[in-house]
């Protein structure tokens, strides 16, 4: 099922639970921020995720009456997979180590896009 619902479906899941995980965390930091920060990658993950997401849905809107559903698919199956290329051949190497990290849970949010539309390994 290869379509713009499924895609749609994916986006609406994955800001779901990262603002669930993301809403943990706060509670998390407002509680004990040293602590919050010692186990924060899950929220590094699920914010980028929620980036991801959120251009998704972004794109979909903003783009539905320039190209048909089957271009629209495509084109962020494209997109996806040149973001995880890129960060897989060229990891980011910022002087941050946040950006490092956050760098890598992006790719990693548009490999999850992939695999869960079944398009990863094609």
């Amino acid at each position: 099922m290869k379509n713009l619902q499924q895609l749609k479906l994916i986006c609406e899941d994955m800001e779901r639970s990262s603002n669930y995980l993301l809403e943990e965390f706060k509670t998390s930091f407002e509680k004990n921020p040293a602590y919050a920060f010692e186990w924060s990658s899950g929220a590094i993950q699920a914010a980028n995720n929620q980036a991801v997401a959120q251009m998704i849905t972004k794109y979909l809107t903003e783009e539905t009456d320039q190209f048909p559903e089957d271009k629209l698919y495509s084109n962020v199956v494209r997109w996806a997979r040149e973001k995880v290329m890129r960060e897989g051949r060229f990891p980011s190497r910022s002087t941050s180590p946040m950006s490092n990290e956050s760098a890598r849970c992006q790719a990693s949010a548009w490999a999850e896009v992939l695999d869960k539309l079944g398009e990863l390994y094609v």
